[in-house]
């Protein structure tokens, strides 16, 4: 048997889905460039320190072993 809509169920159309990108806020190329840049800075920054905290906890593990 087929399943009952609901009418709180969306349905998504061709018609609609490109009505919905005509109104979207498309970043210029200058805002793109800025938030390309933050998303490099913070992933190598992040990647940085869980580098430090992997050196840092495997030294601390490595003097227990030794121990």
């Amino acid at each position: 048997m087929g399943k009952i809509k609901k009418k709180s169920e969306k349905v998504f159309t061709p018609k609609g889905v490109f009505g919905e990108l005509k109104i979207v806020k498309w970043p210029c190329f200058k805002e793109l460039m800025a938030n390309s840049g933050l998303v490099i800075l913070f992933t190598v920054l992040f990647g940085a320190y869980f580098f430090a905290c992997e050196l840092l906890c495997g030294g601390f593990v490595q003097t227990l072993v030794n121990l």
